[in-house]
């Protein structure tokens, strides 16, 4: 019993006296498990998402004040933006998935960790490729070419946070797109032919 925070403590090192350990009642037993994810590994990746986050705002102020070189290269500020409202989606995205889980349920896994540390990456690539998909899209079905770059610059930026923070949605998207576009056979159709 130790008398600073009066609780019965068990020695488990193996050369303790057993006749001096005193049975402890079930109701006396206090269960303490470990959580699974800890608390500074979540601080830790809120950290990460305010430094997307802020590098995203930065990239963003960058090429809008610099207007000479967004003239120049409409093509690349246009996927500037779109990469930094991919990013902003995305990690607000995340927040809200990482407070509801951990926070509000308590029932954030660690196994998804990784994932929402690449997902604001994930969400950068998927937003170009979906651009790329639209803008070809046109091109092939015989319409009029459609250059976002021509447009508003912040056009692209909200198509980059719609992608990023609808994210699996646009991902059953672009594979029901993907299913449609090339169509497999299906198992019966090989074991009857």
């Amino acid at each position: 019993m130790s008398a600073e925070h009066d609780v019965n403590v068990r020695s488990a090192h193996p050369t303790d006296d057993a006749s001096k350990i005193k049975p402890v009642a079930a109701k006396e037993m206090v269960l303490v498990i470990p959580p699974a994810v800890l608390p500074r590994q979540v601080h830790g990746l809120m950290a990460y998402y305010m430094v997307l986050l802020i590098g995203a705002i930065a990239l963003m102020v960058l090429l809008v004040s610099n207007e000479a070189w967004l003239e120049k290269r409409r093509l690349l500020a246009t996927m500037g933006f779109l990469a930094s409202g991919a990013l902003v989606g995305s990690i607000l995205y995340q927040i809200r998935m990482l407070f509801k889980f951990y926070i509000k349920e308590d029932g954030f896994d660690p196994k998804w960790l990784s994932k929402y540390v690449t997902a604001p990456l994930e969400a950068v690539g998927l937003a170009l490729a979906v651009m790329s998909l639209i803008q070809s899209s046109g091109v092939m079905l015989g319409g009029q070419h459609f250059e976002l770059a021509d447009g508003r610059p912040f056009a692209a930026f909200g198509f980059g946070a719609l992608v990023g923070f609808g994210i699996r949605e646009v991902v059953g998207w672009v594979g029901s797109l993907t299913k449609a576009m090339f169509p497999t056979e299906n198992k019966k159709d090989r074991a009857s032919g």
